[in-house]
Formats: structure tokens, C-alpha cells, sequence
């Protein structure tokens, strides 16, 4: 019995990429079955998607990784591209010539004036003349398994996408590949 469950979460694993869920339960399914090497490998890709909370925790005690050495926030990503935008004050005009096809979308919260600047699948935030995120697609996807032992401070979970946020940087992950980057401050 535990071995076809271990079939159906490989399975659900291959046809839909990493999944917290799936590497937890395939990881705990191996270690019962006395699959060591396997079952460091699923704990090892679950921590890379979901680095905090119980089950992290339970991971890490298998592995035998410390928790405060696991959770220590990490620098940048290697190897990413820089931000297509410089970070922090812009100027519109000087923007719009580096930049014939950006547009921008002011609006107002409050205090706050901000645009939206968008050119070349480049999408940016600017609040009171600053810029403050700059988002780009990746020329490549990166698989997640190319992260193995970066671990991010934060995972937001959405409907169809996995946001892994490391230092002034972030990784919009979809059927286990990072897809989109993120450029802040932090």
C-alpha cells in the first residue's frame, strides 16, 4: 500500500512539478519505508518551496539541518539578472527617452502618488517619484532544483503561483520553475 502511494506522489510530481504538499508527504512516505537517500532529497526540495512552519521543522530534524542555521535569510540569488530599472529615484522624462514604449498609470492612495510603468515585459512601481519594484520576466526558466540550499525568508502561496522571497529578491515560481523576477529594497 505505501509503496503505490509513493507511485502516485512521483507521479503527481512529474506531471504537475515540485509541490510542498506532495515532497512532504512523498519525503515522510520514504522515510517510513526505510528509503533514506530519497527521502532526504523530497525533504530537501519541500524546504526549498515551504522553508517555514511545522512540517519545515519536521524536515530539518530528519536531515539533521539546525533550524537557526536553515533559517538565516540569505543574500541575493547568483546568477539572475539585474534589474532592467534602477531602484530608487526616477525621473519620467529621462526614463521615456532610455525607454521610447514605456507607459505610464498614475494613481492616488491617499498621501501617495504612484505609477505603474510598463515596457518590454517589464512591469515597475514608482510611489512618490521613487522606484520601488521592478518586475521582469526570465529569458529561461529556472528550476527550482538549481536553488537547492538557498533557502528563501518567505513563501507566498497563490491559486496557480509560489512567491519564494530572498533578500532584495524574489522568484515567481509556476509548475516548478521561477518564471518571473522581482527587484525591492528591503
Amino acid at each position: 500500500m505505501a509503496d503505490t502511494a509513493i507511485e502516485q506522489l512521483q507521479k503527481l510530481r512529474e506531471l504537475h512539478g515540485p509541490s510542498a504538499e506532495v515532497l512532504y508527504n512523498l519525503g515522510t512516505m520514504l522515510a517510513e519505508r526505510r528509503r533514506v537517500q530519497a527521502a532526504e532529497e523530497a525533504y530537501r526540495a519541500f524546504l526549498t518551496i515551504e522553508p517555514r512552519g511545522v512540517l519545515a521543522d519536521a524536515a530539518r530534524d530528519y536531515l539533521g539541518v539546525p533550524a537557526a542555521e536553515a533559517m538565516e535569510p540569505p543574500g541575493n540569488i547568483p546568477n539572475l539578472p539585474e534589474s532592467p530599472l534602477e531602484l530608487g529615484p526616477a525621473n519620467r522624462e529621462s526614463l521615456s527617452r532610455r525607454h521610447p514604449d514605456v507607459t505610464f498609470e498614475d494613481f492616488v492612495i491617499g498621501d501617495f502618488n504612484g505609477s505603474f510603468l510598463r515596457f518590454d515585459g517589464v512591469r515597475a512601481l514608482a510611489i512618490d517619484g521613487t522606484i520601488e519594484l521592478v518586475e521582469h520576466e526570465l529569458q529561461e526558466a529556472v528550476p527550482l532544483q538549481s536553488l537547492r540550499g538557498i533557502v528563501p525568508r518567505e513563501t507566498l502561496t497563490t491559486e496557480n503561483e509560489k512567491i519564494l522571497i530572498f533578500g532584495n529578491e524574489a522568484l515567481v515560481v509556476r509548475g516548478g520553475q521561477a518564471v518571473r523576477l522581482l527587484h525591492f529594497k528591503y
